[in-house]
């Protein structure tokens, strides 16, 4: 029997101050994205150096978006 691999994805969040990307140092699968879509993470900015409140569900949706403008090479 052979179990399918949980894909793990580093989650990124956009500081509101820079416009510019950084890792909130978590890795969820879909599982944890599920359980937790609702929860609220307090990162330390490495741009701005703010501490933002920011929801795992704005951070999920935001790192898909980006996916979606990122042309496919073929």
């Amino acid at each position: 029997m052979r179990y399918a691999e949980t894909a793990v994805a580093m989650l990124l969040f956009t500081c509101p101050n820079t416009n510019r990307k950084a890792p909130t140092g978590v890795e969820m699968d879909v599982q944890g994205l599920r359980a937790q879509w609702k929860a609220r993470l307090k990162l330390d900015c490495p741009y701005c150096s703010d501490v933002h409140d920011i929801c795992v569900r704005d951070v999920y949706v935001n790192g898909a978006l980006d996916n979606l403008e990122r042309p496919r090479r073929a």
